[in-house]
């Protein structure tokens, strides 16, 4: 597994080669998720991705880490409210609205009729 450097040569990455540092940060990731259990890598892969594409979205470096902070304070919410009050968390249910009601609708008719 890939060393994290020491803070100097993180700076100095960050100043002098900024893809060096974007490679290692990708490295390290990929290896963190490796070590996971299988069955939850995808669940990892899916929420690097949803932080990646935050970053990608941010103004400025400070406001990536705010937006990402935000996600992670919405994660250890949701994980203090399944703790703490299982009840009032597992009873929040989504409703699924069909977008196109009328495609739905032709395709269980034939089904049915099939």
């Amino acid at each position: 597994m890939t060393s994290l450097p020491d803070f100097d040569t993180l700076q100095q990455l960050a100043k002098d080669d900024p893809d060096a540092l974007e490679r290692l940060r990708r490295t390290l990731i990929d290896e963190t998720i490796a070590t996971a259990k299988p069955d939850q890598q995808p669940q990892l892969r899916a929420l690097q991705s949803h932080v990646d594409r935050t970053l990608e979205r941010a103004s400025n470096p400070y406001h990536g880490l705010v937006q990402v902070m935000a996600m992670m304070q919405d994660k250890l919410y949701c994980l203090a409210l399944a703790l703490n009050q299982p009840d009032a968390y597992f009873d929040h249910q989504a409703t699924i609205v069909p977008l196109r009601p009328d495609v739905e609708q032709a395709e269980e008719q034939g089904h049915h009729g099939a």
